[in-house]
């Protein structure tokens, strides 16, 4: 069994002004490979529940924006 988990974190107070910028050179975002559909959903209403900024979804993968708004995406 999968025993990889995640941790997102804010930065601390001094680093809050640096943001980061999906549009400009370095890394856009990192992706996963999820489960299911249903675990798919089941991610969706738990980033809704916390308010967390989704940036895309559809049938196959949902991205969201981090506490450091840096996008992660879940696909299967």
């Amino acid at each position: 069994k999968n025993k990889t988990y995640l941790v997102f974190v804010q930065v601390e107070s001094p680093y809050l002004q640096v943001v980061n910028n999906r549009q400009a050179s370095g890394l856009n975002h990192i992706a996963f490979q999820g489960v299911s559909l249903s675990h798919l959903n089941e991610l969706e209403k738990d980033l809704n529940k916390r308010d967390i900024k989704i940036l895309k979804k559809d049938e196959r993968h949902i991205c969201f924006e981090d506490p450091n708004k840096f996008a992660v995406e879940i696909f299967i």
